[in-house]
C-alpha cells in the first residue's frame, strides 16, 4: 500500500470521553494533559489520569513521554542528519546500522507486510512512476548487525507513519513499567488507550453521519489496552496507490475505524483495508484477527467485526433502534454468503 503519510496519510482518531455524575465523595482525580506540535506534521497529546496530590509525578510521566516523542520526531524528521534521510540515501547493497527499537520496529513492518500480503507495505511508492522500484521485498534486515540495506536504488522511504506508531508503542510500553494505569497517547493521530478515564472507561465511536436516510447514527464502545487508527475517504481518494493495479483509487467506503493491540499493527490493517468496500474490508479483518474494526460505508450503513457485533446491542444510541444500528449478523452473514458463490 502506497501512502505518502506527511503529505496525505492524515488519520484522524476519534475519541468521546463521557464523565458521570459527581460521587458523594471528593474525587480528586485530575486530568493532566501536554499538546505539542510535531516536525511530522502532526499534533501529538498525552493525557495521564492521576489524584491532585500526585501532578508532580503525572507531569513526569508526560515529559517521559515527549522525550519519546521528541527523539522519534527529530530521528525521522526533516533535519539534514535525521536517520530518515541517512536511509533514504543508501545506494543499493549499502548497509545503514540502525538503533535496535528502530530495527525491531523495521522487522515487525516487514512481518505485517507479508501477513498483509502486500497489502500494508512499508516501501511502497508514491509517486506512482516509482512502483516497481519500490517494494517491501526489496528491503534487507541483518540481525547480525541490525543494519539496512536495499535491493535497489531509489527507495526513498516515507516513514512518518511508521514512526508514529513506533513512538506510540513505546511510550504504552515505557508508561506500563513505570506505573502508569490511565492515559490516553496521541501521536499524528495514531492513539494508544491505556486503563479508562476520570470516572468512565475510554470510548471510542463509528458515526454514520451521511446525508441519507439513517443519518447521525453512533455505537460507542469502551477501550482499553489498545491502539485505535481511523480512516477517512476525503483525506485518501485520489493520493493512496492500490499495491495491486498500480493506479490511485478513491475509497469505497467514508471512514473506517481499526484497533489493534499495537500502533504499527492497527496502522498496517488500517492500510490494508482502504481499497476495499466495506464488507470486504470487515471480512478481512476478521480473517486475520490481529485487528478489530468498524467501517462506515458511503449509505451510512456501520459494518463491525465480530467483537464489535458482539456488543453492539450495549452501546446503542438511545435515538436510534437495533433495525437502524448497521447490519445485523444475519444480513452480514447473507452479503458474505452472495460473495462467496
Amino acid at each position: 500500500m502506497s501512502f505518502s503519510a506527511r503529505c496525505f496519510f492524515s488519520i484522524l482518531l476519534v475519541s468521546t470521553l463521557f464523565c458521570s455524575s459527581a460521587s458523594s465523595n471528593i474525587d480528586t482525580r485530575r486530568e493532566f494533559t501536554r499538546r505539542e506540535v510535531m516536525l511530522l506534521d502532526g499534533v501529538a497529546s498525552i493525557t495521564i489520569i492521576e489524584d491532585e496530590h500526585h501532578r508532580d509525578l503525572a507531569e513526569s510521566w508526560i515529559a517521559r513521554g515527549f522525550e519519546i516523542i521528541t527523539w522519534y520526531d527529530q530521528t525521522f524528521g526533516e533535519n539534514e542528519n535525521s536517520l530518515a534521510r541517512q536511509i533514504n540515501a543508501l545506494p543499493a547493497g549499502g548497509k545503514l546500522p540502525l538503533p535496535l527499537p528502530i530495527f525491531k520496529g523495521f522487522q515487525q513492518a516487514l512481518k505485517l507486510s507479508v501477513l498483509t500480503n502486500g497489502w500494508f507495505d512499508l516501501a511502497a511508492p508514491s509517486p506512482k512512476k516509482l512502483f516497481k522500484e519500490r517494494d517491501y521485498r526489496r528491503i534487507v534486515l541483518d540481525e547480525s548487525d541490525h543494519s539496512i540495506s536495499f535491493k535497489s536504488d531509489r527507495m526513498s522511504l516515507d516513514l512518518t507513519m511508521f514512526a508514529r506508531a513506533l513512538a506510540v508503542d513505546t511510550i504504552a510500553q515505557e508508561f506500563k513499567k513505570l506505573g502508569v494505569n490511565n492515559a490516553q497517547i496521541v501521536v499524528g493521530g495514531v492513539g494508544m488507550f491505556l486503563g479508562q478515564n476520570i470516572h468512565t472507561p475510554w470510548q471510542i465511536a463509528a458515526v454514520a453521519d451521511t446525508d441519507q436516510t439513517q443519518a447521525h447514527r453512533a455505537f460507542f464502545y469502551d477501550v482499553t489496552g489498545v491502539a485505535v487508527v481511523e480512516l477517512e475517504d476525503r483525506l485518501v481518494n485520489g493520493q493512496w496507490i492500490d499495491p495491486k493495479d498500480k493506479k490511485t483509487f478513491s475509497m469505497q467506503f467514508k471512514r473506517a475505524t481499526v484497533v489493534s493491540q499495537h500502533a504499527l499493527t492497527a496502522v498496517a490493517f488500517a492500510v490494508a483495508i482502504s481499497p476495499f468496500d466495506a464488507l470486504t474490508a470487515i471480512r478481512y479483518l476478521e480473517k486475520h484477527h490481529a485487528a478489530q474494526g468498524m467501517v462506515v460505508d458511503h449509505l451510512g450503513e456501520i459494518f463491525l467485526t465480530e467483537q464489535f457485533r458482539n456488543a453492539q446491542m450495549k452501546t446503542e444510541t438511545p435515538s436510534s433502534s437495533y433495525k437502524d444500528l448497521g447490519p445485523k449478523e444475519l444480513q452480514l452473514k447473507r452479503r458474505e454468503e452472495s460473495l462467496e458463490k
